[in-house]
């Protein structure tokens, strides 16, 4: 894993040591889900992925040659340059509307999040890592956070519960 990171380094990625010797974690620049399509298309499955960045577990099963595969196929991923990237601005703080105690005992109907702008959030809606809501059971469903799951490729098709 070590040889992989600094091999990854040579490539222009980051590939820092982030405390789990076993996850590799790969920055590539604001093209975090696109790196992780590239692996996919060559059947390999990354654990996660940001904007930025992709993490690859390896595991006791895995063989050095497998370990390198990652590299191999890192190689054929073009990256440019950060002025050309898009970061994600921090995640919003939507509208308090109802109190959390509120918005969980009150009459609730399901609708596809991206119509539920305007609406009241009848759950929590987060991803994972880190579990935080990105809009909190109630908190008013305004479009600055749809965007931000957007952007983050959160399934914002996915029906949703909302306060009557």
């Amino acid at each position: 894993c070590s040889s992989l990171r600094a091999r990854l380094e040579e490539m222009g990625f980051a590939a820092p040591f982030l405390g789990d010797p076993l996850r590799i974690t790969i920055n590539c620049q604001g093209r975090g889900y696109e790196l992780y399509d590239h692996f996919s298309a060559h059947d390999m499955v990354a654990e996660m992925a940001d904007d930025n960045n992709v993490v690859m577990i390896v595991t006791f099963a895995d063989t050095p040659e497998e370990i390198s595969l990652i590299g191999d196929i890192a190689a054929y991923f073009p990256l440019q340059s950060v002025e050309n990237t898009v970061a994600l601005a921090k995640i919003p703080v939507p509208e308090a509307a109802l109190s959390p105690r509120d918005a969980f005992f009150a009459d609730k109907e399901k609708m596809p999040l991206k119509e539920a702008v305007g609406r009241i959030a009848g759950e929590n809606i987060y991803i994972y890592p880190p579990g935080v809501p990105v809009i909190a059971l109630g908190e008013k469903i305004d479009e600055i956070s749809l965007e931000y799951l957007r952007r983050i490729r959160y399934n914002i098709d996915k029906e949703t519960d909302v306060v009557v």
